[in-house]
């Protein structure tokens, strides 16, 4: 692997480790949310951390 290839990875795994915190934040979220707004929310978190699970899989594959 030459350098640069090498620094690319090393930016995508900081990108993906990035992506993983959000995504499982959004899934607490969706998973504890409570109050007047739990429905409009817990549908939000959702779409929010399937975004990201998809976004994992397509950044993983590139290191």
């Amino acid at each position: 692997m030459s350098t640069g290839n090498a620094r690319i990875a090393s930016l995508l795994k900081d990108i993906l480790a990035d992506q993983h915190v959000i995504y499982m934040k959004a899934r607490n979220y969706h998973w504890n949310i409570t109050g007047p707004y739990f429905f409009t929310l817990h549908i939000k978190f959702e779409e929010i951390y399937t975004l990201f699970a998809t976004q994992i899989d397509e950044v993983a594959e590139r290191i």
